[in-house]
C-alpha cells in the first residue's frame, strides 16, 4: 500500500494516494509509516489539522524513526508551533548530531521564538556541514537582520556571490543594507 501510494503521489494523483493509505489503515490497524505518509499527503491537500494529527500519532508510535519525527517537525514549523518543533527536533538532533536538515529547522524555529544565540548556533553548525549552501547563508543573514546585526548579515550576503541575485528577498535586503 505504501509503495502504491507513493507511486500515485509521484504520478500527481494525490487523492488516489490518500485513498490507498486510508484503505490500508482500515483492515490492519494503525501503522506508523502509513500514518506518517497519509498525514503528509493530507497536509499537502490542505487538510493540515488532520494531517498533523496523523503524523503526531505516527511520531508517538515510532519515537525513534527520524523520518516520521522530521516530517512532524516540518508540519509543526509550518503551523507556527515552534516550541513543539524545537522539542521534536531536539530529540532527533541528540541522536543525529550531523543531520543538516535538523539544524536548519532548529535555526528557523529558534528565530521565530526570538532565541538569537540558539538560532545562530544551529545555523552555524548547519553551515559547517553544508558550507556552500546559499539557503543556509540566506537564513542566517535573515536571522542577523532579525536580531539587528546588519554587519554580520552584510558579510553573509557578500559571501553568497552570484547566488545572491537568485534570491530576490536576500538581494533586496542586501541593497537596503548598502543604502544604510
Amino acid at each position: 500500500a505504501i509503495q502504491s501510494a507513493e507511486e500515485s503521489h509521484a504520478g500527481g494523483n494525490l487523492n488516489r494516494a490518500i485513498d490507498i493509505l486510508r484503505n490500508a489503515l482500515a483492515p490492519s490497524g494503525r501503522h506508523p509509516l502509513v500514518l506518517h505518509l497519509l498525514g503528509g499527503f493530507e497536509d499537502q491537500k490542505g487538510l493540515t489539522v488532520s494531517g498533523l494529527a496523523l503524523v503526531k500519532e505516527a511520531a508517538q508510535m515510532a519515537p525513534r524513526d527520524h523520518r516520521v519525527l522530521l516530517n512532524y517537525a516540518r508540519q509543526l514549523l509550518r503551523l507556527g508551533k515552534y516550541w513543539e518543533a524545537v522539542r521534536t527536533l531536539s530529540k532527533i538532533h541528540s541522536k543525529a548530531k550531523q543531520a543538516p536538515d535538523i539544524l536548519y529547522m532548529l535555526g528557523l524555529a529558534h528565530t521565530n521564538l526570538d532565541q538569537e544565540q540558539s538560532a545562530v548556533d544551529a545555523l552555524n553548525k548547519y553551515l559547517d556541514i553544508q558550507p556552500a549552501d546559499s539557503n543556509g547563508r540566506a537564513l542566517l543573514s535573515k536571522v542577523y537582520l532579525h536580531f539587528n546585526r546588519p554587519e554580520k548579515a552584510l558579510s553573509l550576503y557578500t559571501s553568497m556571490g552570484d547566488e545572491l541575485s537568485k534570491k530576490p528577498d536576500c538581494y533586496l535586503n542586501y541593497v537596503r543594507l548598502l543604502g544604510q
